[in-house]
């Protein structure tokens, strides 16, 4: 596996968490069809890129359907409280 070293902050920030979500994703039998390239798209918001967060208001990458695996027409960026609010829809 390339070891990646960015100087740009940012760019670290979302390979950091990239990798910890493709862990994540194998650690939960999940499968994982999304290339780092393929993730900076979904993460890129114009010239900018968005940035997960762990706060109710910040943003975090979410699957439409919990029946499916990790794929580009399975994902969706969604704010923490949202993401919440449509889990518990599901499940009800």
């Amino acid at each position: 596996m390339r070891y990646f070293r960015f100087q740009d902050p940012v760019l670290k920030s979302l390979r950091r968490s990239f990798v910890r979500a493709r862990c994540q994703a194998k650690h939960r039998g999940q499968s994982w069809e999304i290339d780092f390239d393929e993730y900076l798209e979904i993460w890129r918001d114009g010239d900018k890129y968005r940035t997960p967060g762990r706060s109710k208001s910040d943003l975090n990458m979410t699957r439409k359907d919990f029946n499916k695996g990790w794929s580009l027409d399975n994902v969706e960026i969604l704010n923490r409280r949202e993401n919440l609010r449509q889990r518990m829809l599901k499940i009800t």
